[in-house]
């Protein structure tokens, strides 16, 4: 078996891991996503019939899917602590596999999750949007409900990348955590959220609404110029916390 085929299989493995129906933990987690599913379509249904709701004015309801990027590190930090509580750590570093290569399946299997979550997600708050939209109206206005989507399309697409850095966070995370490095986590960890709150703070073409034309009006070219530049730049670093996790299996990691 070729090194590709054997890093193929790896990603497909770990986007498949904990998706059995019979587990306990995922019966709890499906019936309270019901529940907030059908508690939104209750308040949805409430809202539409006391207040006049059109697409147009019901964008920011995007917001929601602010929880991808998180979901995506705990995906990538689950994956790589998993191998040490079910013991199957030592089959993982085993393979015959690079080490960059194994915390590289794990970080593309946790943005293969966020994808996943992010494609129900954005069909969820489609058929919410339009049902609230057409029992407040009695109608649907295709205009706006094409921009209802782009706007909740450029928004999705651009959490989605910024999973992989969140994701290769995630695994460099979970990797200090089982080194001898594992007494600076928390120093990592406030060190990580002070460069984000400075780097945000420096960046206001990442709000929302410019991201996605609504309110505040849309993005310029020059500013479309910079949000690409940050999301290469955020990739590169990823792949670099991505090779330091990989350092860390390879000298740091006592099995």
């Amino acid at each position: 078996m070729s090194s590709g085929t054997g890093f193929a299989l790896l990603v497909a493995r770990d986007m498949r891991r904990f998706t059995n129906a019979g587990k306990p933990g995922r019966r709890w987690r499906m019936g309270y996503g019901v529940a907030g599913l059908l508690a939104l379509i209750v308040l949805a249904t409430y809202e539409s019939t006391q207040h006049t709701i059109t697409l147009s004015t019901i964008g920011p309801v995007w917001a929601i899917s602010y929880y991808i990027p998180v979901i995506s590190f705990g995906f990538a930090m689950s994956l790589v602590l998993n191998e040490w509580r079910q013991n199957t750590v030592g089959w993982w570093l085993t393979l015959p596999l690079p080490r960059i290569q194994l915390t590289l399946a794990k970080c593309l299997a946790a943005v293969g999750k966020a994808a996943r979550v992010s494609l129900w997600t954005f069909i969820a708050v489609t058929i919410l949007g339009f049902y609230t939209s057409f029992l407040s109206t009695h109608s649907l206005d295709w205009a706006s409900a094409l921009s209802f989507l782009v706007a909740g399309f450029r928004w999705t697409l651009f959490l989605l990348c910024l999973c992989p850095l969140t994701s290769s966070l995630g695994i460099m995370f979970g990797t200090i955590r089982q080194s001898r490095w594992r007494p600076a986590l928390p120093v990592v960890w406030i060190a990580w959220v002070m460069g984000w709150v400075v780097w945000s703070s420096h960046h206001p073409h990442w709000h929302m609404g410019r991201l996605i034309g609504l309110r505040h009006g849309s993005m310029t070219a020059e500013e479309m110029v910079h949000l690409v530049i940050d999301l290469v730049a955020s990739w590169i670093l990823a792949a670099l916390l991505t090779w330091i996790a990989a350092y860390l299996l390879e000298r740091q990691t006592d099995l």
